[in-house]
């Protein structure tokens, strides 16, 4: 019991959706390198964390979705919202085609493109937005790692908009902010009839660092950039949540900041009509620790071959120094 005791507001609030909502499906695209809970190489592409406390915990059911599942031909009509985690490589011409329909019939999209991948240029430009050269870089306002330039491209911001679907990170942006790590500009197409609200943006003087040398050039502009929006056309049910990055949501991010899982659990219930519930889900479960590989690695040396040298090693020296001293 104390142990459920830990987790009573996220169990509560589970079992009253799936009372009053029922069960409901979110397919993720898979095929083109996307970002998944599976991720075994790059723990920044990992969603295992997203996966399971931004969406399990809400009763979504996750399924994969690529061209085996349909992929070319349509959406399920079960699908509660799609999720595009930062695809690799390019779609195929039907897949996009079939987003684009989708996004027609009033569907949802949670879109996600990051720098060195597919930018998503047609469905993107579909809705009214495009995405643009990154990685964007500052020279303060980012997450200190390895303490060099290269740095400059972990952004961190408490900019938000008004829109529904950051609403609590707005109200508390003086205690709250997000971790963008390498993320690219997001910005709205002139000339597109459908509505685009900034959810996350920049601080000033941020610049597209388009050779990587992590410093400014002559031709890189600062100014504010838009690092996600939400879309929504001027008829009709369809809505779509573009961001620049995919690291935002990966499992060692949320694990540290509460402000970028907040950002992926009210942006899923907003898209899918939960947004009266937006906000934090307080647990007071203990999180297990897990080391990477090379951790464990690195511990095993150290224990196996460091530690005892050092041990030689101080015993040498103590014994030399009563040599010394004895002569």
């Amino acid at each position: 019991a104390k142990r459920d005791l830990k987790k009573l507001d996220s169990n509560v609030q589970k079992a009253m959706l799936k009372l009053t909502k029922g069960a409901r499906t979110v397919y993720m695209l898979v095929g083109h390198g996307e970002a998944s809970s599976r991720e075994k190489e790059d723990n920044l592409r990992k969603l295992n964390l997203f996966k399971k406390n931004a969406l399990e915990a809400q009763n979504l059911k996750v399924v994969n979705f690529g061209i085996a599942d349909g992929s070319t031909d349509a959406v399920p009509e079960d699908a509660a919202a799609v999720i595009i985690a930062a695809p690799e490589t390019e779609l195929l011409p039907e897949e996009t085609a079939t987003l684009k329909k989708y996004w027609d019939d009033g569907g949802k999209l949670f879109i996600m493109v990051e720098p060195g991948g597919d930018p998503l240029t047609d469905l993107l430009a579909h809705i009214g937005v495009e995405a643009g050269p990154g990685p964007l870089a500052h020279e303060t306002a980012f997450i200190n790692q390895k303490r060099g330039p290269a740095d400059r491209v972990l952004l961190a911001t408490n900019k938000f908009g008004s829109h529904a679907s950051v609403k609590t990170l707005s109200r508390n942006s003086q205690q709250m902010g997000v971790i963008v790590p390498t993320v690219r500009p997001v910005a709205k197409i002139e000339g597109t009839k459908n509505k685009v609200s900034t959810l996350i943006r920049s601080f000033p003087d941020t610049w597209a660092d388009a050779d990587g040398n992590f410093q400014r050039d002559d031709g890189e502009e600062k100014k504010v950039f838009e690092l996600a929006v939400a879309v929504e056309p001027p008829e009709g049910d369809a809505r779509a949540i573009v961001v620049g990055d995919v690291n935002l949501l990966s499992d060692p991010i949320l694990s540290q900041s509460k402000g970028n899982f907040l950002f992926g659990l009210d942006g899923m219930r907003w898209q899918i009509g939960d947004d009266e519930i937006a906000g934090e889900i307080e647990s007071e479960e203990d999180v297990k620790i897990v080391h990477s590989r090379e951790e464990d690695q690195s511990w095993f040396y150290f224990t196996v071959f460091a530690f005892p040298l050092l041990i030689l090693a101080l015993g040498f020296i103590a014994v030399r120094r009563r040599t010394q001293e004895a002569k």
